[in-house]
């Protein structure tokens, strides 16, 4: 678990670490309409981690997908 949201692992979303090697890592970008929502919606970002967690692994895995098809 990384350091960053080790004491709080239900406030954060695990993504891979981007150094700006890979051009075509669009994890972020992929987050924003559910990060979007979060943030509009207001109240406990920890429930809507837990409502939104199916849609962020498959945004965060077709990413991964789509990165590892490239490196190919």
């Amino acid at each position: 678990m990384p350091q960053n949201f080790r004491l709080q692992k239900e406030n954060g979303i695990f993504i891979k670490t981007f150094y700006g090697e890979d051009q075509e890592d669009s994890a972020l970008i992929e987050l924003i309409p559910i990060l979007t929502k979060i943030a509009t919606d207001g109240g406990d970002v920890r429930k809507s981690l837990i409502m939104f967690k199916d849609d962020i692994l498959n945004k965060i895995s077709s990413n991964l997908g789509k990165q590892q098809s490239i490196k190919k």
